[in-house]
């Protein structure tokens, strides 16, 4: 026993099984002899490690609170080496595993996200999101995937009588390293944790206070922005409907754990699904 696990990986081969188990490093194993162990320490001086990126089968990148560092990985000769790195205060990120790309943000509330692209070993800034009199938190960002392009999604809330309300989501177009706002996502007004799911290229908003979901579709009609018309608005594409588990309702849980694109997991009740369309019965 090595200590508790903060992070376990594997490589894209399956081969590595990368491990941090503390702040500092990441042990490698090869996966057909889980002897044969080396590690990694983060190069930038007291930093810490936030996480780290299989972007290859011989290539990782460290997210640390100084910086960006990428290295080699060598199975054979159990060594790492180090490329290159971008020095970056991080308070926190997210990663799109489906094209290298991911946002950093320098703050804990923030708003100002940072889009970077890690092509041929090397980090690249793409664009910066600049967020009007709003600050969101790294449970408000991630990436999607919805008819073949890349979008960051960002949650907008307000506050009001000390609540959070959902008010719209803001989806950035990644494409051709721009980084553009595409769509904008209204008719929410959701009051309390809301969890998001991409299932056939649709976006599924659920409420657990409503215990209802919303359904937008990018590809059907909506509105230009009143201030910016390459911006659509969209309503959602149907009426408000509710998870249901062969006919029988699924209650919206307080212990729901969602995960993209369309895990859905009830930790108190043991509980885990995959969330489909069935639009037959909607």
């Amino acid at each position: 026993d090595h200590g508790p696990i903060i992070s376990i990986k594997l490589s894209p081969s399956l081969s590595v099984l990368s491990v941090q188990r503390s702040k500092q490093s990441v042990e490698f194993l090869n996966v057909a002899n889980l002897e044969s162990e080396f590690s990694q320490a983060a190069r930038a001086k007291n930093s810490v490690i936030l996480g780290f990126i299989w972007t290859s089968n011989t290539e990782v990148v460290f997210i640390t609170d100084h910086g960006i560092e990428i290295y080699s990985i060598s199975q054979e000769k159990k060594s790492t080496k180090y490329l290159r790195s971008s020095s970056v205060n991080i308070a926190w990120y997210c990663y799109s595993p489906t094209n290298h790309y991911f946002v950093t943000s320098t703050k804990a509330e923030t708003s100002q996200l940072q889009v970077w692209a890690i092509r041929n070993s090397t980090p690249y800034k793409l664009g910066m999101v600049e967020l009007d009199n709003v600050e969101v938190k790294d449970r408000d960002v991630s990436f999607m995937n919805l008819y073949g392009q890349t979008f960051l999604r960002v949650n907008i809330n307000h506050i009001e009588d000390e609540c959070s309300i959902l008010k719209e989501i803001q989806l950035y177009c990644v494409q051709n390293d721009q980084v553009t706002l595409s769509y904008l996502l209204s008719g929410l007004d959701c009051a309390g944790p809301v969890g998001l799911h991409t299932v056939d290229n649709c976006i599924l908003v659920h409420s657990q206070s409503e215990a209802r979901s919303r359904l937008y579709d990018l590809q059907l009609p909506g509105n230009p922005h009143q201030d910016n018309c390459s911006v659509t608005v969209l309503l959602p594409s149907l009426p408000l409907t509710s998870i249901s588990n062969e006919g029988t309702p699924v209650p919206y849980s307080p212990a729901w754990v969602v995960f993209l694109p369309n895990i859905l997991v009830d930790a108190r009740n043991g509980r885990m699904w995959t969330v489909d369309l069935k639009l037959g019965s909607v």
